[in-house]
Parts: structure tokens; sequence; C-alpha cells
């Protein structure tokens, strides 16, 4: 791994041109969680896990340096919580799919979610939704 601007960038990057997968960023402030969703997405031949950020104000910049397909954007998260952060990516990058991911099943925080921008909204015990989320763009409600 390598760092840009505080960032850890994937030895497996692949470049934006390279549309045979779907690129993917984990925003998480526990290590732990981007570890096991990265083990999840790797188990798939459809995707690929491009970068890791471990709070909002990373998020935006590694949305911006890596114009990634899909983010999947804890919403607890020190410096700058993911619901702005998915506010300002969805401003600047409207392109860039964001799956809000929370440790709480709750209504009230998946409605802030999609109303920040975000496509679907998934507690962190969703973990096998994920993969279809990434690929579908939405949740079952």
């Amino acid at each position: 791994m390598s760092l840009v601007k505080g960032m850890a960038i994937c030895r497996n990057f692949v470049p934006e041109t390279d549309l045979s997968k779907i690129r993917v960023v984990l925003v998480d402030d526990h290590r732990m969680i981007r570890e096991g969703l990265r083990g999840i997405i790797e188990e798939t031949t459809d995707m690929i896990v491009v970068a890791e950020a471990s709070d909002g104000c990373m998020a935006v910049d590694v949305a911006h340096a890596i114009r990634p397909d899909v983010m999947v954007m804890d919403v607890n998260m020190p410096k700058m919580n993911g619901l702005e952060a998915t506010r300002k990516i969805k401003e600047e990058l409207p392109h860039v799919r964001v799956i809000g991911l929370s440790l709480y099943n709750d209504p009230k925080i998946a409605g802030a979610m999609r109303k920040a921008g975000a496509e679907a909204y998934l507690s962190k015990g969703s973990f096998q939704e994920l993969c279809a989320v990434i690929r579908h763009g939405t949740a079952q409600e």
C-alpha cells in the first residue's frame, strides 16, 4: 500500500478506464470493519476495493483522487461524519454512488443518509446484502 495525502491506496488500484470491475472505496474509522468488508468484496469477481479512508475528510479526498464507482460510507466517524462527507461527495461528484453503513438499523439514520445523497443504507449486520447493493444500488427496506 502507498499513501497519498494521508489515504491508503490499495495495491490493486484499477485505473478509471478499466470498466470490467466495480471500483469500491471503503470508509470506516474501524480498521477491522474495513478489513471485513474488504474480505467480502474480494470474494467476488466483479468488484475490487481500490482504496480505504478512516474519516469523512479523507473520504472526500479519496473520492476526488480515485473517482470510484461506489463508496461504502460509515455514518459515525471523526473529523467529518458520513452524512456530511456523502453530501459533499454527491454535490461535487454526483456519479459516485454512496452506500451508507451504520451499526444501527435506524430508519432516521437511513433517511438522513438518503437525504444527504446516499443511494442505499445498510446496517453493519447486513454484510450478506452488501455485494448485491453495490451491484444494483438499492437495499431492500
